[in-house]
């Protein structure tokens, strides 16, 4: 026997539990029995005994008189059972020492008595229990403990309960969880995970029901109904025994594919899966059937069709492994085998048939499904036919998507080129004729095609009474072609499309009096378009007759402005001068005159160019065509105005000389934008060069440098330079130079120029004016003057001498120094300097002649 067992055994007496020290606190408890000051300080003296001594009882015996003394003291009872607990600590484990552990047991039990309603005695009697391993015990102390505590304390409880019953597991735990459910509803999801761990499906699936049919039910997981339902999908399917008979799999799954239509797919494959599971593979085929008859989404054809191929072709190799096992003595296994083997194949055949079903039970008015279906029968005719017929009886016209007369003419040229049936086609064309589509262009489409019809036979007639049909209205028809509550037959007539071919058939097979009759008629309902105009136009010409001609294309102008009527016009002119040249001039003039009126710039060049050049300087006065040129440069867009000031130049030249185009040149450079005017003023500049008048030239230049930056326009300068080479000397060379770094600088601080040097530097491309930037310009000196990245020219000094003023060589004065002005002598002359000769200066043939 062990020493603990052996303390625990012994009898203490009296004086041993009670020693001569204490008579102190036992005198004071006699007089008052019930202090629980007292009782608390004898208690610690016996604990600070223990301590010492390493014997318990002395000091339990002391609690427990405390506890008989003042009952219902918690403070008293918490004290005694922690101790007593403490003492059970020796004894391990508890099935060995039974005796000491119901003690303790039955003091829990009586301080429960009268402490009930106090949840750390009973969490601290049931975490005892819990060490004994006394399940019924222990379940039975939870069970009282949430009888006696108020709802508010039952957290505690519950919190210590539920992982000991999961600890426990079986039974227990169901029972638990049941108990749990009664006053948390909502953690049946726990309850049916539980119940699904352990096996209890049947149960499992009536708790599934439960909250399914419970409409305000929450699941805390979070999960929606329908992935409530797949879960009780899945144990119905899988564990189909195991649910038991009591259960209808069929018409739960069933009622689920009613209520969640969106997820179909899904739930036939889990009806058949479940077809498949208890071996009956028939009815699961006839399910699948029934599935790809009903489905209408492509994702859930998907799905079942998936599943059905692979159940068919799980068959099919299941029958071929047992057929190779008997060695193919089977007749009937082999007749099996074939059978499953066809209808593999004719569902795999039949796919995009199938799916073809699906997309029309989708949208059955989709032209292009039925197109596509159409497509599937092309070598059985009957069964086109059919889908034809199918196709046009169903769809409802106002609802289609797509163009409904596709239909009805691929079924009438079906009768006409496949059936040689041109009698049925007609009649099939004539019933598409009443038929109420949904845009008038449809109806415009089938007329269209039936005259083709009657084209191909040769038919020209009934081709066109077919569109004189199509075209058939009132004399004064005041109907909107855009008003949607008549129909598309009562505003054919103001289609464009079908007066186009009528007009095209009429031009073919008709006379010059019928088209006449179709021209007007179309001009009369304002159905004419630009090309109606101009046909009809031509029509008339190539008959000779020009004047109606030109009244044909007076009666366009009327219905169309620009820019439609420029075309108009532009024909117009064109074949009005071509007819007449200069025998009706006046006439011609107010014509122009009349097109320019309400012209918009952006169209008038070719009219100005058209009215000066080929009708006033070839058949009228050729001052008209220099006053027109000059009203085409302040009337044509910024962008032509080069190209006409060119022209008003090129004619004055060739017709007045060269001094005449001073006036023109010098109006263009004050019109004309920076670019353009640069450029032409390197013309005006050479033009001053050939009549002898270098000043001029050089002003004009100095003029067009003020929009040439030297960064970006290197090749103007360059020009420059070698003006300045062959006509200049060193004083405007300097001048020269002086003006590029002024324009220079005062591109600078523009913000076009700034923010391209910023989108440069953006790039990592070297910027204007650095080494390697594009046409980069040499640095200043200590003077502040820009260098000429060229070497210095013989005879010239370099850029730091004295420029000369400016002021004359703009004005065109004489070039040379003025006396007065400070020159280089002695020590300040240039070392750089190279002597030449005068004839440097002499001016070059070649040199001259380009500049």
């Amino acid at each position: 026997m062990s020493e603990n067992e052996t303390e625990a055994n012994s009898v203490l007496s009296l004086e041993q539990l009670i020693l001569p020290q204490d008579i102190t606190f036992e005198e004071q408890l006699l007089r008052d029995p019930y202090s629980l000051r007292i009782w608390l300080r004898y208690i610690e003296r016996k604990r600070a005994l223990f301590a010492h001594e390493h014997d318990a009882r002395p000091m339990l015996f002391c609690m427990e008189r405390a506890c008989r003394a003042l009952p219902a003291s918690y403070k008293l009872w918490k004290m005694y059972l922690d101790a007593r607990v403490a003492y059970l600590r020796q004894f391990e484990p508890p099935v060995l020492y039974e005796a000491q552990y119901d003690a303790v047991n039955d003091l829990y039990e009586e301080a429960l008595k009268l402490l009930a309603h106090l949840p750390r005695l009973w969490l601290d009697y049931t975490a005892l229990l819990c060490r004994q391993h006394r399940t019924t015990r222990t379940r039975r102390a939870f069970e009282r403990a949430l009888v006696q505590l108020s709802p508010a304390q039952h957290k505690r409880i519950w919190a210590a309960f539920l992982p000991w019953a999961a600890k426990v597991g079986g039974l227990t735990h169901r029972r638990v969880m049941e108990l749990r459910l009664e006053v948390a509803p909502d953690e049946v999801e726990k309850f049916i995970d539980l119940l699904v761990e352990q096996g209890a499906y049947s149960d499992a699936v009536r708790k599934y029901q439960d909250i399914l049919a419970d409409p305000d039910f929450h699941s805390r997981r979070q999960k929606s109904r329908y992935t409530l339902f797949t879960e009780l999908v899945d144990i119905l399917v899988t564990r189909p025994e195991e649910v038991g008979e009591g259960v209808d799999i069929q018409e739960i799954i069933r009622s689920g594919l009613e209520k969640y239509t969106d997820h179909q797919g899904r739930l036939w494959c889990s009806l058949a899966t479940y077809f498949v599971t208890i071996r009956r593979r028939d009815k699961a085929v006839e399910i699948f059937k029934e599935a790809l008859d009903k489905i209408a989404t492509v994702r859930d054809f998907a799905q079942i069709y998936d599943a059905y191929s692979e159940v068919e072709e799980f068959r099919m190799s299941q029958l071929v492994t047992q057929l190779e096992a008997e060695a193919g003595r089977n007749e009937e296994l082999e007749d099996e085998a074939d059978q499953a083997m066809t209808d593999f194949e004719a569902l795999t055949e039949n796919r995009a048939l199938l799916l073809n079903d699906v997309l029309l039970r989708q949208n059955s008015n989709d032209v292009s499904t039925w197109e596509k279906r159409i497509a599937l029968f092309e070598d059985d005719e009957e069964e086109l036919i059919a889908t034809y017929t199918k196709a046009l009886q169903t769809i409802a016209p106002k609802q289609a998507k797509g163009k409904f007369s596709v239909l009805w003419i691929g079924f009438a040229e079906f009768y006409e080129q496949g059936q040689d049936d041109v009698e049925t086609a007609r009649k099939i064309m004539d019933k598409a004729t009443r038929v109420p589509f949904k845009s008038i262009g449809e109806l415009a489409d089938v007329y269209c095609a039936w005259a083709e019809l009657e084209l191909r036979q040769d038919a020209f007639e009934r081709a066109m009474a077919v569109m004189r049909k199509a075209t058939d209205a009132p004399d004064d028809s005041r109907v909107d072609y855009f008003d949607e509550k008549l129909t598309p037959q009562a505003r054919l007539h103001k289609n464009t499309k079908v007066w186009a071919f009528y007009l095209d058939l009429v031009d073919s097979v008709g006379s010059l009096d019928e088209s006449r009759k179709v021209y007007d008629r179309a001009f009369a309902l304002k159905v004419a378009t630009p090309q109606t105009v101009v046909n009809y136009a031509t029509l008339l010409e190539e008959h000779k007759y020009y004047e109606e001609s030109f009244r044909v294309y007076e009666r366009g102008l009327e219905l169309f402005s620009y820019p439609i009527a420029f075309e108009l016009w532009n024909s117009y002119l064109g074949k009005f001068l071509k007819r007449y040249g200069g025998s009706k001039v006046e006439r011609a003039r107010d014509l122009f005159e009349h097109a320019l009126e309400g012209c918009p710039p952006k169209f008038r060049k070719p009219l100005y160019l058209l009215y000066a050049i080929e009708l006033e300087e070839k058949h009228g006065l050729l001052r008209n065509a220099m006053r027109l040129l000059d009203r085409a440069c302040s009337e044509v867009p910024d962008e032509d105005k080069l190209e006409v000031f060119r022209l008003y130049i090129s004619r004055m030249t060739a017709t007045r000389g060269l001094p005449a185009a001073r006036p023109v040149y010098e109006r263009a450079l004050s019109e004309l934008p920076g670019p353009e005017a640069r450029e032409l003023a390197l013309e005006f500049a050479k033009l001053e060069i050939k009549l002898g008048e270098i000043d001029r030239a050089r002003s004009i230049l100095s003029h067009g440098a003020q929009s040439a930056d030297p960064r970006t326009s290197q090749a103007y300068y360059d020009t420059w330079h070698k003006f300045e080479l062959n006509h200049g000397n060193e004083n405007t060379y300097a001048q020269m130079l002086q003006i590029k770094r002024s324009v220079a600088k005062s591109f600078d601080t523009d913000a076009g120029y700034v923010a391209a040097q910023v989108e440069r530097a953006r790039r990592g491309e070297a910027l204007f004016g650095e080494p390697g930037g594009e046409d980069a310009l040499a640095e200043g000196t200590g003077d502040g003057l820009i260098h000429d990245s060229r070497p210095v020219l013989d005879g010239f000094v370099s850029g730091g001498m004295v420029a000369p003023k400016v002021g004359r060589a703009m004005s065109g004065t004489d070039n040379e120094a003025d006396a007065s002005e400070p020159r280089l002598t002695g020590a300040e002359k240039n070392p750089d300097e190279i002597v030449i000769d005068e004839a440097g200066f002499d001016d070059d043939d070649d040199e001259e002649e380009e500049w």
